[in-house]
């Protein structure tokens, strides 16, 4: 069995192929796994305005939009083929039932 010596440059390439291997293997794994939004429960407050997300089913969300000065809202959900936003329904507040009664 012939030991001849590893050279550090031969050495150096071997690493750097494998560590870059790894590296593009790890990429596509990422690149590959779907992505889901990440944004339900989400709320803004501005004047009047209240913007909340909610969830409608595992895969769909929508927007809810509430003036609190004029008792509105709207609920909006996203269009991906057209890139707009669809209104869904829209309503008074003050028909809703008050919290603790049924």
């Amino acid at each position: 069995m012939d030991k001849t010596p590893i050279d550090s440059r031969a050495l150096a390439i071997s690493t750097l192929t494998v560590t870059a291997s790894v590296m593009l293997v790890g990429l596509i794994l990422l690149l590959s796994a779907p992505r889901e939004a990440q944004a339900i429960g989400m709320n803004d407050r501005s004047g009047d305005f209240v913007m909340t997300t909610m969830q409608l089913s595992s895969s769909r969300e929508a927007i809810v939009v509430i003036d609190a000065a004029s008792q509105r809202m709207a609920m909006y959900t996203f269009n991906p083929p057209t890139s707009t936003f669809d209104l869904l329904d829209r309503g008074s507040l003050t028909k809703l039932p008050e919290p603790g009664r049924r």
